[in-house]
């Protein structure tokens, strides 16, 4: 039998996970079957079960996945400083949107499998400490942003800061997902209204 590349299997666990993000964001983590997954994946039950054991331990996987990549991405927006949130969470929204698997959206299928209990304990440590690093991230560019009232940020404002514009960006995400009644934009192209957002945004700020 000939031996499967490492690259070959690269590329088919990558299309599984997207399938799996995709089902995610379609039906629904408890609704949705691994029958679902390997239609929308395209393979074989058989190429399937090669790699995954059933529907638990696949979703496991996408989840562990798509927390590296989410963190890729942000490593990206939060590599340098901001001058306040309206700049960061366009940042953010580029760092995703550049990535090759952009219009799976990393970050909303994390978010959409994050109240599941049936993850794993490995998967649940390690959402958890991405959820926290993402906040910490954030706070660490909010003790830059001046503040109305002329005093430097605190931690606590700043982490109440990381907060906010995490359900924003997050929020942003899944309207531009789910909210339009045709297909939604590419990320893309969606930066052009995440420009429009930046003004609300300022506004959401003004006197913190």
């Amino acid at each position: 039998m000939p031996r499967v590349s490492d690259s070959y299997r690269a590329k088919r666990l990558d299309d599984l996970y997207r399938a799996t993000w995709r089902c995610v964001a379609e039906i629904g983590l408890q609704r949705m079957t691994i029958t679902d997954i390997i239609t929308e994946s395209g393979f074989s039950a058989g190429m399937v079960y090669n790699y995954f054991g059933g529907k638990d331990e696949l979703v496991d996987a996408a989840q562990i996945e798509a927390i590296a990549r989410a963190r890729a991405a942000l490593d990206v927006a939060t590599s340098r400083p901001s001058a306040g949130p309206d700049e960061l969470f366009e940042r953010t929204l580029r760092a995703f949107a550049t990535r090759p698997d952009a219009g799976d959206n990393a970050l909303l299928a994390l978010w959409s499998m994050n109240a599941s209990e049936r993850s794993s304990p490995e998967a649940r440590v390690a959402l958890a400490a991405f959820a926290r690093s993402t906040r910490e991230r954030f706070a660490d560019q909010a003790l830059g942003w001046p503040r109305s009232d002329g005093r430097a940020p605190t931690r606590a404002h700043a982490l109440a800061d990381a907060e906010l514009l995490e359900s924003v960006i997050l929020g942003f995400f899944a309207q531009q997902r789910f909210g339009a009644l045709d297909h939604s934009p590419p990320l893309l192209s969606v930066l052009r209204s995440a420009r429009r957002h930046r003004l609300a945004i300022r506004r959401l700020w003004a006197g913190r």
